[in-house]
């Protein structure tokens, strides 16, 4: 951790990723995000971490 970050917190910076997903899948999430007020990162994030069961 030579960027000054400890512990768990590092674990929590965004990474820049790839992915495909079905056009319906992310239409629907754009969806989602626009009407909670959210980004796509942030729904993708949620619905990933809702799935594998993480806090």
């Amino acid at each position: 951790m030579g960027n000054g970050d400890t512990g768990t917190h590092a674990e929590n910076k965004y990474i820049v990723t790839s992915l495909r997903l079905k056009e319906s899948t992310r239409r629907e999430a754009k969806v989602y995000a626009a009407e909670h007020d959210m980004t796509l990162q942030e729904v993708v994030d949620a619905a990933l971490r809702n799935f594998l069961d993480i806090e």
